[in-house]
C-alpha cells in the first residue's frame, strides 16, 4: 500500500507539474493547476497507478497506447461527471475542439494521455522503481504517513471550501430567482444589464451585497486555476461573484 500510495503522489506532483507549466505558459501567468492547494493532481496520479497496474506487463507498444487512451478517458469522463454531480459545477469544457465526447473527453487529450502512458510504463516507472528500492521501508513508511495525512487536510479543507462556495451560491442564486419571478422576466434573455438592475431591487439585502463582496482565497485560486470552471445550478450567482472577483484583481493590479 505504501509503495502504491507514493506512485500516486509522485504521478500526481508530475501531472501537476505539467498542467501548471502548460497553463502558465498558454496565459502567460504562474497558475497553480489543480483541485486540490498543493501541487498535485490527483487525476494524473490515479490514471497512472490504473495503467501501471493493469497495463505494466504489457509489451507491445500499440496496445498499450490504445488501451491506456480507453482506461484514461474513461477517467476522465468519470471524474468529470462526478465532479458535476457533487459540486454541481463543470471544472474543464472540451466542448470547443474537435472529436470531444460531451465536452468531458476529446481526441487530443486522450492522445496526449496514451502517449505519456507508454512514456510512464517504459521508462519512468522503471526509473522511480529504483529509486523507491534504495530507501528503507520505514523512511518510505514515514514519508508516506506525513503525504497522506497533509492530503487529508488538503482534501477537506478543500472540499468544506467548495460546499460553503455552493451554499453561498444556492443563497445568492434564490433571491435572484424571486426577483426574475417578481420581475417577470424571462431566464433565457438575462443580460448583465439585467443583473445589474437586481442590485437596486428589494431582493439585493444586505446578506446577499456581503456575500457578493466576500472575496475568499480559495474563490479566487480556483476560478484562477480553472477559467472554464462553470456553476451548473447557480449559474447567474456564480456569473456575478466571479465578475466581481475578476473586477477587484484588475483593479488590485492597476494600483
Amino acid at each position: 500500500m505504501t509503495y502504491y500510495f507514493l506512485l500516486f503522489i509522485i504521478y500526481s506532483f508530475i501531472g501537476w507539474i505539467y498542467e501548471s507549466t502548460l497553463c502558465s505558459v498558454r496565459d502567460k501567468k504562474l497558475i497553480n493547476r489543480g483541485f486540490l492547494n498543493g501541487p498535485i493532481c490527483p487525476i494524473y496520479g490515479t490514471g497512472a497507478l490504473v495503467v501501471i497496474i493493469l497495463l505494466g506487463d504489457v509489451k507491445d507498444i500499440l496496445a498499450l497506447f490504445l488501451s491506456s487512451i480507453l482506461l484514461t478517458g474513461i477517467l476522465e469522463y468519470l471524474t468529470s461527471y462526478l465532479m458535476e454531480k457533487l459540486f454541481h459545477a463543470k471544472w474543464w469544457d472540451y466542448s470547443y475542439r474537435s472529436f470531444n465526447i460531451n465536452g468531458r473527453v476529446c481526441l487530443e487529450g486522450a492522445l496526449v494521455f496514451g502517449t505519456l502512458s507508454v512514456i510512464t510504463v517504459f521508462y519512468i516507472n522503471l526509473f522511480t522503481n529504483k529509486v523507491l528500492s534504495v530507501v528503507n521501508d520505514n523512511i518510505l513508511n514515514l514519508i508516506s504517513l506525513i503525504l497522506l495525512i497533509i492530503l487529508v487536510v488538503d482534501t477537506i479543507f478543500t472540499v468544506n471550501s467548495l460546499l460553503s462556495l455552493n451554499s453561498r451560491l444556492k443563497q445568492v442564486q434564490e433571491a435572484f430567482n424571486k426577483y426574475i419571478e417578481a420581475s417577470k422576466v424571462k431566464t433565457d434573455k438575462i443580460k448583465f444589464n439585467i443583473l445589474d438592475k437586481f442590485e437596486e431591487s428589494e431582493f439585493y439585502s444586505e446578506k446577499i451585497k456581503h456575500i457578493l463582496s466576500v472575496k475568499r482565497f480559495q474563490d479566487k485560486r480556483i476560478m484562477k486555476a480553472f477559467p472554464n470552471f462553470k456553476s451548473t445550478k447557480y449559474y447567474e450567482a456564480f456569473e456575478r461573484i466571479k465578475d466581481n472577483i475578476i473586477k477587484s484583481r484588475d483593479n488590485h493590479k492597476r494600483k
